[in-house]
């Protein structure tokens, strides 16, 4: 009701799948229309119009990551082995692929250090990682500056 009695040109939701449906189902039965952004950790593009039942039409969606549906070659990559190796019932989305995304570099580190793994010679692996690209966008490691503590790293308490 805020949202009408607003006038709003456009609504960005930051909420959980379920919470968002219900907004945009309400909005709809109001006869609210505006334009409506979301982030793309609520749904995957793949299943909105099912899960939503039609009401993600239209929504404008920013992504950190390919979306569900890509056909680039790793996505194509992750998607038959999640196929052959998920557990019955998940569903193939953000969620899930996120993980992956996320722990990527980390198995590039891993496979630079090779049989000799040591802490240290994974952390001078990790920090020789330039240009990286996986399922995310494109990223660079270099050594953590112990006596700096900037905006965005989580290694250090700042104080």
């Amino acid at each position: 009701m805020e949202m009408k009695k607003a006038d709003a040109d456009m609504v960005l939701l930051w909420v959980s799948p379920t919470h968002a449906v219900r907004i945009v189902g309400t909005a709809q039965a109001m006869q609210f229309k505006t334009s409506v952004d979301e982030h793309q950790h609520l749904l995957g593009l793949s299943s909105d119009a099912d899960i939503s039942k039609g009401l993600w039409k239209d929504v404008i969606v920013a992504n950190f990551a390919e979306v569900p549906e890509s056909t680039s070659p790793l996505m194509l990559k992750y998607k038959k082995a999640f196929d052959k190796y998920a557990a019955k019932g998940e569903r193939w989305g953000v969620f899930f692929y996120a993980g992956i995304g996320f722990v990527e570099p980390m198995v590039e580190g891993l496979k630079r250090t090779g049989r000799d793994l040591t802490r240290e010679r994974f952390v001078k692996e990790m920090e020789g990682i330039k240009n990286f690209k996986g399922i995310f966008g494109r990223i660079d490691y270099s050594a953590f500056e112990q006596a700096t503590c900037t905006q965005g790293r989580a290694r250090k308490k700042c104080s």
